[in-house]
């Protein structure tokens, strides 16, 4: 949706580049943001001359299939000395039974298939990767993980939502950044 891109020409940015799978996401980006490129595709098929200073990956890493591929294809992207930043679901917070939901946990290999079915609303099925693997593939592509922090339910999440009681204090996503 493009969200990102009024924050980092706020921060200094002079050039942004968005890339997202849907239609809708990209027409609703390039409506609401005239500075920043707006591209439709996926990261598999990307492809450029140019590189960054920075690439952020929100809540999309859990869908590649081949993220040791992605690894690569950013370290690719990036400037020596650039930093790549990826926000993801933490496994807990994916894995454990919360609110009136029903999960189903599969382990395969390192990642696990979560399945949530919420009564009236549609079932999601994501998949959740843990911290390590990310580090491990990370190193694997000359990437430094420099940080980790873990993004908590705070106080103005859950008081005002009481079924979100059950998830107070703890981890709901993973902030992991890494430099090349």
């Amino acid at each position: 949706s493009g969200w990102l891109a009024r924050t980092v020409f706020e921060l200094g940015a002079v050039e942004y580049v968005g890339i997202d799978p849907s239609k809708q996401n990209i027409n609703m980006a390039r409506k609401t943001y005239k500075q920043g490129e707006f591209i439709k595709g996926s990261l598999e098929a990307f492809e450029t001359g140019k590189t960054f200073d920075l690439v952020v990956c929100i809540m999309t890493a859990e869908h590649i299939d081949d993220l040791a591929a992605a690894f690569k294809k950013w370290h690719k992207f990036l400037e020596p000395g650039g930093a790549l930043i990826i926000i993801a679901g933490a496994v807990g917070n994916f894995t454990r039974e919360r609110h009136d939901y029903k999960l189903t946990v599969e382990q395969d290999g390192e990642e696990m298939i979560v399945r949530t079915e919420r009564g009236a609303y549609p079932t999601t099925i994501d998949i959740i990767r843990p911290v390590g693997m990310f580090n491990k593939l990370a190193r694997q592509s000359d990437f430094k993980p420099v940080r980790h922090i873990p993004i908590k339910a705070t106080d103005s999440l859950t008081r005002p939502r009481p079924h979100y009681k059950s998830v107070a204090g703890k981890a709901l996503l993973e902030l992991l950044e890494y430099k090349k």
